[in-house]
């Protein structure tokens, strides 16, 4: 069976297709060939009209048929066609990874300059022509945005930049063509959302116009046309991010995005919220919106048909632009009061504060996925008592009399409570709540609502936000709150300023909030110059100084250096860096800490954290599944209901996982791809994915299998290491970078521990230093931590070596095949905690010695008398490995060369035909043995030494001899060099006194 065939036969095909957004028919069932009835696909269809295979059929599982237009395509095809994957082949190697299959280092190079040429140099006359003729651009830009063609996907190639070094840094080569779907490919492994233009941008004189358009090829026409800046977001209309917003302070902004649905819906809802705030402070000059046609034609709808088809002109546009004023955000009229300042989110449940308007700091931690619309302006069509002449309309507040509102068209300010009816309303009570805000005298009057006088509401989840290590469930106060416009909201903390209302459903208190900002988090606030007399002390001091001065005066933990050390570099690892030869991996550090209680792993750790005053921490013990990861509740008309734990909240930070022992697998494997690729993909959610690059400490007691509420002591052990083997799954650990191992009997004098030695100076390293350097390494970028190929060739040098000392599959702590990435980010790490930087501390310069010094780390925790991994290893490889093999492989060959009709290799055939054959329940015993070969016991003893003497066969002949993994792995290899010649079968005995030999 091939892969694709095994990956076919695994794969959930229906949950695949409905991640994506396929609707199953109603009431719909396979038939016997497994073909199951749903609506097409990227359209909008009232009766199905397409179908899809979910049937055990590997030549046909996972097709999918569209009978309107005869399209068929196989599963990867199509998830890879309409998600959120560049294409089909995509799509099929991250199934292979999602579905646990191996396929090897997957690791791309990012593109290169040499491939921008390339692909210049692809361009061919007739492509030339059509950028001129379809896309409008001249010789001039062609050569200007370095536009090319690749042959291959047959699609034009536009090179995407940032500002970066001396100008800008290629971080991308976007393949498009309008005509195949999709319409556009990301260079793999470069998919993230960028600012095209970007680089440009950042060059651009103070109060420059910038013009951000939907596409790339509409972004290079306006700039050739008009001679301002273009820019556009990748990846979609809507994925335009607000840290973007600070490249265009002190200029003026004009958006020129298409006309069409998603177009207006990405101005009003994303673009112009993002640059409120900026534009209200000043730092951005002016926002404009320009839209080029009044309608919806998919003909003609953005920059470059109004220029290509429709005679438009740059010359046009500018004068546009002059006349059009600039847009003016309606957050100071007069309904919107000034908020009051709450100190607490929980200070919402307050009674003095019911219909104030609030502003208040919180943390959103999850989301409905399912957005509501909420009434924005509602339209009488008939009452009743107004035609009667018995009512005139609601008092108007300002004069006291009727307002005959009734007959006109009603606006609904902001932070009005019937802007939440339509949330989790059915559509009996959501009339009903509008019939109550149009007539206070309930007599119930038939109105209009048009989509269009509607505002999207989302109801997302929040609670209180915690300091540092200060995070607790038991206190945490859990709350629904409405955002009213925008895109779904990250996770994350957040200014909210809006209203407090109740409830439709339950009367409960919640805010509905008018206006939300992004707040960084301590770290992003990060100052160099002011970090730099910080950075400047620890420069001065050897990593053993600062270990040895936080032990004495911050943990108060003596003699455990190892595990303060650990602690350090976790804290100290960056975010990303670029290791030579492979590119961009990642570089946040996760480790494990276990051992007996009282070994002051978590005074350590949590003492770290918080002197500190960074990271959190969550306990495997008491915290739920979504105190860890993530939660997902799901209800038929709320959709799911998506709450984000600890890793995702902490992403980019720090977190402790204490008693780690109580996680449970299915917690663990989630938690593994999370903190290895730095982001968790919840596939039942629109192909969300969250990102999760967060330093995690795993802190636990080695656990009693049969018993989960008994804990083993290490001493238990013959080897330590062997305590991580019933905590952690085989993937996670091979994840995890490094282990540290503690035992009550590492300090034989106790009162070691935790009595202070003699001679102690005065603190040295204060909590600002620390938070300094910690904050210093999460600020840094790739391309500002420097690794010369030559320290790259040592790291793989010294891996190579600690992997012949410490590599096994079992613990897999040094794996191999990952470990040189291991030491790389322990190198990283070792040169900022070293403060190994240039004069500014603008790079970080990893040197010889700091990966000379990580090798020393790892030799000597895994050496130590509480793990022994060398010693443990070196019995495995002796149990599992082939170094042996030919040694092993020239005994059998002396033995087939004897006569066939030979006793001697009578029996060692036979032996082995039985061993291979044998199973748990048929054990070979020696008597068994004797008796068939018509020999005494001891000659079959005699035999049999040598498969013993091999580890080829369990020694323990009281219930028999049993074949060892080693021998099938020794069959296989033999197999593989000759297989007639090592094919053992039991053959008929030898004449009657034939000598041995």
């Amino acid at each position: 069976m091939s892969l694709r065939d095994e990956l076919l036969e695994k794969v959930d095909v229906l949950a695949e297709y409905e991640a994506i957004g396929l609707r199953v028919a109603k009431g719909a069932r396979p038939n016997a060939e497994g073909w199951l009835s749903c609506h097409a696909l990227g359209r909008e269809d009232n009766n199905p009209s397409a179908s899809i295979n979910i049937g055990p059929n590997l030549k046909v599982k996972g097709i999918y048929k569209d009978f309107s237009n005869g399209l068929a395509m196989g599963l990867f095809n199509a998830v890879g066609g309409y998600g959120d994957y560049a294409d089909g082949t995509h799509c099929y190697r991250e199934m292979l990874t999602k579905y646990g299959f191996s396929v090897g280092n997957k690791n791309k190079t990012p593109p290169t300059l040499t491939d921008v040429k390339r692909y210049r140099e692809n361009l061919s006359p007739e492509i030339i022509q059509y950028l001129k003729e379809k896309r409008g651009l001249t010789d001039a830009s062609i050569a200007k945005f370095e536009i090319g063609w690749d042959t291959g996907r047959e699609r034009n190639t536009i090179p995407v930049y940032v500002p970066g070094g001396a100008g800008k840094t290629l971080v991308n080569i976007r393949m498009h063509n309008s005509k195949k779907t999709p319409k556009t490919l990301n260079w793999a492994g470069s998919g993230a959302a960028r600012l095209y233009g970007a680089d440009r941008l950042a060059a651009a004189p103070p109060g420059s116009t910038v013009i951000i358009t939907e596409g790339e090829f509409d972004c290079m026409l306006a700039e050739q046309e008009t001679g301002y800046i273009g820019v556009s977001p990748t990846n979609g209309a809507k994925t335009f991010q607000e840290d973007w917003v600070k490249l265009f302070h002190g200029h003026h902004v004009v958006a020129v995005y298409d006309c069409d649905k998603e177009g207006r819906e990405a101005v009003a809802g994303l673009v112009l919220p993002v640059f409120q705030k900026a534009v209200e402070s000043g730092q951005a000059l002016s926002i404009k919106v320009i839209w080029l046609y009044p309608g919806s034609d998919k003909a003609h709808k953005d920059f470059t048909d109004w220029i290509t088809k429709d005679g438009g002109s740059g010359e046009e546009l500018k004068k546009t632009i002059a006349d059009t004023p600039a847009y003016i955000y309606p957050t100071s009229t007069i309904h919107l009061e000034d908020p009051i300042e709450l100190k607490s989110f929980t200070e919402v449940d307050r009674s003095e504060f019911a219909g104030k308007r609030v502003t208040v700091n919180l943390q959103v931690y999850g989301e409905n996925t399912v957005a509501y619309y909420g009434p924005q302006k509602v339209k009488v069509t008939n009452c009743q008592s107004l035609k009667e002449g018995k009512c005139h309309g609601n008092i108007d507040p300002n004069t006291n009399q009727p307002g005959n509102r009734c007959m006109y068209d009603i606006q609904v300010p902001l932070g009005e409570r019937v802007l939440i009816s339509g949330v989790r309303a059915t559509e009996g009570q959501f009339k009903s709540h509008i019939q109550t805000f149009i007539c206070e005298k309930d007599k119930r009057p038939a109105f209009k609502l048009e989509d269009t006088d509607r505002v999207v509401v989302r109801e997302v989840f929040a609670h209180q936000i915690f300091e540092a290590m200060k995070f607790s469930l038991e206190h945490q106060i859990d709350k629904p709150i409405y955002i009213l416009g925008g895109e779904m909201v990250g996770i994350g903390k957040y200014q909210a300023t809006g209203r407090i209302v109740s409830s439709y459903k339950d009367q409960q208190p919640v805010l509905l909030v008018d206006r939300l900002l992004h707040q960084d988090e301590d770290y992003q606030c990060f100052d160099l110059d002011t970090t730099r007399p910080h950075l400047q002390k620890l420069q001065k001091m050897r990593i053993e100084e600062i270990c040895d001065d936080l032990s004495c005066h911050v943990t108060r933990i003596y003699k455990r250096w190892d595990l303060h050390l650990g602690v350090l570099l976790v804290l100290c690892s960056p975010l990303w860096f670029n290791f030579p030869g492979e590119g961009r991996i990642r570089g946040w550090l996760t480790a494990i800490m276990v051992g007996d209680s009282g070994t002051g792993k978590t005074t350590i750790s949590q003492g770290l954290f918080e002197f500190a005053r960074v990271g959190d921490r969550v306990s495997g013990l008491t915290a739920s599944r979504t105190g860890i990861t993530y939660g997902l509740e799901h209800d038929e008309r709320k959709g799911w209901r998506v709450r984000a734990g600890a890793l995702l909240k902490q992403s980019r930070q720090a977190l402790i996982v204490d008693e780690a022992q109580d996680l449970p697998e299915q917690e663990l494997k989630t938690m593994a791809e999370g903190i290895d690729t730095g982001t968790v993909k919840i596939d039942r959610i629109q192909q969300r994915t969250f990102e999760s690059a967060t330093r995690v400490i795993f802190s636990c007691n080695p656990k009693e299998p049969k018993r989960a509420a008994d804990q083993k002591k290490m001493e238990d052990f013959r080897h330590g290491c062997h305590a991580v083997d019933d905590l952690f799954v085989t993937m996670m650990l091979r994840r995890i970078d490094f282990c540290l191992f503690a035992s009550s009997d590492d300090i034989e004098d106790k009162e070691e521990i935790f009595n202070p030695p003699e001679g102690i100076g005065d603190q040295q390293v204060m909590a600002d230093d620390l938070r300094a350097l910690i904050f210093w390494a999460w600020n840094l970028q790739e391309d500002q931590i420097v690794i010369d190929p030559k320290v790259g060739r040592l790291i793989r040098k010294k891996s190579l070596a600690l992997s012949e000392v410490f590599g096994c599959d079992k613990p897999p702590l040094v794996y191999p095949e990952d470990f040189r990435k291991t030491l790389a980010r322990l190198s990283v790490a070792y040169a900022v905690l070293d403060v190994s930087a240039n004069e500014d501390f603008t790079q970080v310069i990893v040197k010889d010695i700091h990966v000379i010094a990580a090798s020393m780390f790892i030799d000597i925790i895994y050496k130590a008398e509480n793990c022994r991994l060398d010693v443990h290893a070196a019995t495995y490889r002796q149990s599992y490995g082939m170094q042996d093999f030919d040694d092993i492989k020239g005994k059998i060959d002396e033995i087939l060369v004897l006569d066939q009709n030979n006793p001697v290799r009578y029996r060692f055939e036979g032996i082995i035909a039985k061993l291979l054959r044998c199973t748990k329940q048929e054990k070979l015993r020696k008597a068994d043995l004797a008796e068939e070969f018509s020999v005494v016991n001891k000659v079959i003893q005699r035999d049999m030494y040598w498969f013993i003497k091999n580890r080829l066969v369990n020694p323990n002949t009281q219930s028999g001899y049993v074949p060892l993994p080693r021998l099938f792995k020794l069959m296989g290899r033999l197999e593989k060099l000759n297989p007639e010649k090592y094919k053992f079968e039991e053959a008929a005995p030898p004449p009657e006194g034939q000598d041995e030999h």
